[in-house]
């Protein structure tokens, strides 16, 4: 009996993680975010940790690899912004939009220099996403 009721607790109870391959629950967020406005689950996602030194000089804080789900994001400057969690969100957004939607770059800007789009080759300033939180998802998904 004693052996059931075990096995009923460790079987019955709780959820399963299919978001496996998210190496950071600060990433969570903004999937999950994206989920409720694409109206889809994007649980085959990968998102990890990498050194992208070598991309540095071109300011690259993340990257994907193109029509695929796979999104590195630069260990170093994720750890050093820690304050800035609408940038950070902007950045794995931006990088959804690439891997996920399989959008390119879009370039403009509006009257107070804030980027039209996620898709911005340059990732918006903590301000931009903030003030533009919501737009800024709903032109990701709607395009």
């Amino acid at each position: 009996m004693y052996k059931l009721i075990l096995l009923t607790f460790l079987t019955g109870c709780g959820t399963i993680n299919t978001y496996k391959n998210v190496e950071n629950s600060d990433f969570m967020y903004p999937v999950k975010r994206f989920e409720r406005y694409y109206g889809k689950k994007v649980d085959d996602i990968d998102i990890k940790f990498d050194n992208l030194g070598a991309y540095r000089s071109w300011n690259t804080m993340g990257v994907c690899s193109f029509k695929t789900s796979k999104i590195k994001v630069d260990m170093y400057w994720w750890r050093h912004i820690e304050y800035l969690k609408y940038k950070k969100e902007a950045l794995i957004l931006h990088e959804i939009g690439h891997c996920i939607l399989f959008r390119d770059h879009v370039e403009g800007v509006f009257e107070d220099g804030c980027p039209i789009s996620l898709m911005n080759k340059n990732i918006v300033s903590n301000k931009c996403a903030k003030k533009y939180r919501d737009y800024y998802i709903k032109e990701l998904v709607e395009g």
